[in-house]
C-alpha cells in the first residue's frame, strides 16, 4: 500500500480522487481537462482547506458505494467523484455539453464498497461515444 499526504486546496471527502496542484496541494480530480484528469489516487481523509489528507495510489479500500464487483470504476467529468462503469461514463459525457474529455481508469471494483485502486492513464476520447 503506497500512501502519500498531501495538504488540500480546498475542501476534500474520503474517497474523491485527488489530483496535485503547481502549488503542491491536492483538489478533487475530474476528467473534463487533462490538468484534472492527471489522478494520483483517492483520499482517504476529509479535510477543509489547508486540511492533512492522506492519499492511497494502490491498494483496496472499501469507502464507496455504487460499485459492482468485476467493474472498472472511472474517474467522472463533475470534479471528485466516480463512475462506476464504462456505461455510466458514457452515459454522463454524451449527456454533457462537452465535446470531448478523459477517460481516467480507476482501479476494478471487488464489492459494493470497495475498489482495488490502480489508477491508469488518461486517455483522450470524443463525444458522443
Amino acid at each position: 500500500m503506497a500512501l502519500v499526504s498531501f495538504r488540500a486546496l480546498t475542501s476534500i471527502t474520503a474517497g474523491q480522487p485527488v489530483t496535485v496542484g503547481s502549488s503542491g496541494t491536492i483538489y478533487p480530480s475530474s476528467a473534463a481537462n487533462l490538468s484534472n484528469a492527471k489522478c494520483i489516487g483517492v483520499a482517504l481523509d476529509s479535510a477543509s482547506a489547508q486540511g492533512l489528507v492522506r492519499v492511497d495510489k494502490d491498494s483496496i479500500q472499501y469507502i464507496f458505494s455504487g460499485q459492482t464487483a468485476g467493474n472498472i470504476p472511472y474517474l467522472s467529468i463533475t470534479s471528485g467523484t466516480i463512475q462506476p462503469s464504462y456505461t455510466a461514463f458514457q452515459t454522463e459525457l454524451n449527456a454533457s455539453a462537452l465535446s470531448s474529455a478523459y477517460l481516467v481508469p480507476l482501479g476494478r471494483a471487488v464489492s459494493s464498497s470497495g475498489i482495488n485502486i490502480e489508477i491508469g492513464r488518461p486517455v483522450f476520447v470524443t463525444a458522443p461515444l
